[in-house]
């Protein structure tokens, strides 16, 4: 029979210490914090999808999301990929936020662009100067 892994404790998780390579302290159901040698310590929750194919997501960073947080959000994540949803990791979610402009940030590039264009400097640099010497 395989060995499950029993939940990871608060204390575990904070006496964590740096390497120098990444190492994973198992914290059952897919869920694991991963400790990078900068020191950095991430939840990254492991799946499997339905067609076959493997994973792994980063779901938090400790200590900004606790052991419970963590189980949670990769209960969820489960759940998701159990649905069929495509899974979407901590680092998805910024770089959706990045690209995601809103309208006011939308139209403020675009005034901040037109204002550019039609800008005295912009043009002087257009315009060819009138007298060459030889």
């Amino acid at each position: 029979m395989p060995k499950l892994a029993q939940q990871l404790t608060e204390l575990a998780a904070s006496k964590a210490k740096p390497r120098k390579t990444a190492y994973a302290l198992a914290s059952g159901q897919g869920l694991f914090l991963l400790v990078l040698p900068s020191g950095v310590k991430q939840w990254q929750v492991r799946y499997r999808e339905p067609e076959g194919r493997r994973g792994k997501k980063v779901v938090g960073i400790y200590p900004d999301m606790g052991i419970a947080a963590a189980h949670q959000t990769a209960a969820q994540l489960h759940q998701r990929i159990r649905m069929g949803e495509s899974a979407v990791g901590l680092y998805d979610h910024l770089r959706m936020e990045r690209e995601t402009l809103t309208l006011a940030e939308t139209q403020q590039q675009q005034e901040t662009e037109d204002a550019r264009k039609h800008s005295f400097t912009d043009a002087l640099l257009i315009v060819k100067p009138l007298f060459v010497p030889d």
